[in-house]
């Protein structure tokens, strides 16, 4: 499952509906996005959506089909990223915790011991 806060509804859509443009200026296919979140809030999809593509002719459909595996292919990529580096920034904060990244001060230096 996708973290919430990467959006991936949004990404799906494209940034002002670029994908969705995409499908229909390559195929013809008509797409229908809908939420399962009844809340009317077009700005914020929560929950899973529905990626609807409609056209009668077969091959259409399959073309829009493919070309929107490759936009959720390039979205799973992207998600692996963003946990990776969130990852990253986790392990960072760690080690700053730990005084650092060699780990915490183990005392003063041996030339200041009387």
């Amino acid at each position: 499952p996708f973290k919430p806060q990467f959006k991936a509804a949004h990404r799906l859509i494209g940034k002002q509906g670029a994908n969705v443009k995409r499908i229909r200026a390559e195929t013809g296919c008509r797409v229908r996005v809908q939420s399962t979140d009844d809340s009317g809030n077009q700005k914020e999809i929560i929950g899973p959506i529905e990626f609807i593509l409609i056209t009668k002719e077969a091959d259409k459909l399959s073309r829009a089909v493919e070309i929107t595996k490759e936009i959720i292919d390039d979205i799973v990529r992207q998600h692996e990223e963003y946990l990776a580096r969130g990852e990253q920034m986790r392990n960072q904060r760690m080690g700053m915790q730990m005084g650092g990244p060699r780990g915490p001060p183990r005392g003063p230096p041996r030339g200041d011991i009387p």
